[in-house]
């Protein structure tokens, strides 16, 4: 009942049959869903602006038999969601949750919605007015500089949020934003596929990615992680993945490295990226790629990014992945088999419950006030150093150097 939930949705139900059924088909819904004749806000125009320039450019990605043979059963869908979100009070309050204030922001005050310019403006919000879990500043700078050093191929997401990764990421890998009246301009290939288990982000984050001009660059997909490696699979194939960025839940980093392992998913030489691996840590994550000879690690520090946090500590991990086979008790490197050769010791164990406890505990009402996660980040390091892991610093340009990950293991 948010107001700008509503814009919201109706946009990205236009941005789903548009990628789905193509440019017709997604005019013929928008028709349904958006009223061209009603009062508008800041946020419904600029919104609409951006959504007509994505229509007005692209052609059909399907056969417009294929879309014509569906567009009845969508378009009784869409009229369906046009009495929904034209039913019951607005709710005001609902309207106040930080990621739909971030969207009535960016819509406002960065006009004419270059991508650098919502970039920009979501950086000022998450650093002014209210805390935001985005890789900016340092983070954004590391990002960007691997994704230039991957080798060809699609960059995949695991917690997308607010989009914002997602936005650097694809314009690390060249991405141009769609600017109106550009005739240069052509329909990408798709460079991003980001996940995201909470569907609201998901729309907020489909909305931004539009806004800034970069919805046929980035496909927003909504599910757990764990099914990420299966889709990937089924629509790029084998080893199409050159880098994979992980900021959702480090707790299971691993896990979901694994499975893109053992699907065979990681190019040779694709990058592996994980943010937040020391606040509130990855320890698992940590163990398996310092140790696993088929990656080379750094732990680079970092400052935290959002307001509050900037003078905390974090590390990102950066790996590069080699496809090189090599055997170990018989067995080939690149499944979670091998993972039984580098067994994790128990304080590793009491060090993940602790990180999960933080977890739980910054969900909760009142949350980790930055002492706390000060005294957790100054544990960490120590913990992790006892364990032989340690981290190295990012210089002014952002370069740091990858070193082969030795095994240490006693």
């Amino acid at each position: 009942r948010a107001p700008t939930w509503r814009t919201a949705l109706a946009q990205v139900a236009v941005l789903l049959v548009w990628r789905a059924l193509g440019s017709r088909a997604a005019m013929d819904v928008r028709s349904v869903l958006i009223d061209d004749h009603v009062r508008k806000s800041q946020t419904d125009m600029a919104l609409g602006q951006r959504l007509e320039d994505l229509l007005s450019r692209t052609s059909d990605q399907v056969q417009f038999s294929e879309a014509q043979a569906q567009l009845p059963e969508i378009l009784a869908a869409a009229q369906s969601l046009r009495m929904a979100l034209r039913s019951g009070p607005k709710d005001r309050t609902a309207n106040g949750r930080k990621e739909l204030v971030l969207v009535r922001h960016v819509c406002v005050s960065a006009f004419p919605w270059d991508v650098a310019l919502v970039l920009k403006e979501m950086e000022l919000f998450a650093s002014r007015r209210t805390f935001l879990k985005m890789a900016g500043g340092v983070k954004r700078r590391l990002l960007e500089r691997v994704a230039a050093q991957a080798p060809a191929g699609l960059v995949v997401e695991l917690g997308t949020y607010v989009g914002y990764s997602a936005a650097v990421l694809a314009l690390a890998r060249g991405a141009r934003c769609l600017v109106p009246n550009d005739p240069e301009w052509e329909l990408p290939p798709i460079r991003v596929v980001s996940f995201e288990l909470d569907p609201v982000n998901a729309v907020i984050a489909r909305t931004l990615l539009s806004l800034a001009g970069l919805a046929a660059d980035v496909q927003v997909c909504v599910g757990s992680s764990t099914d990420a490696a299966h889709f990937v699979r089924e629509q790029f194939g084998e080893a199409s993945v050159a880098m994979l960025f992980m900021d959702h839940r480090g707790g299971i980093f691993h896990e979901d490295l694994q499975s893109f392992e053992s699907a065979g998913l990681l190019a040779d030489g694709a990058m592996v990226v994980a943010d937040n691996v020391l606040k509130p840590g990855a320890p698992h994550f940590l163990w398996h790629v310092a140790r696993h000879p088929s990656f080379a690690s750094q732990f680079v520090e970092v400052p935290e990014f959002g307001l509050g946090h900037q003078a905390l500590e974090d590390w990102m991990a950066v790996c590069r992945y080699s496809r090189q086979s090599e055997a170990i008790g018989g067995t080939e490197l690149g499944g979670s088999a091998d993972l039984l050769d580098f067994p994790a010791p128990d304080a590793l164990k009491v060090l993940a419950q602790r990180c999960d406890e933080m977890r739980r505990q910054s969900v909760l009402r009142g949350g980790v006030v930055v002492e706390e996660w000060a005294a957790h980040s100054a544990a960490m390091k120590s913990s992790l150093r006892e364990l032989g892991i340690t981290s190295t610093l990012m210089d002014a340009s952002g370069d740091f150097s990858l070193r082969e990950a030795k095994n240490n293991k006693k």
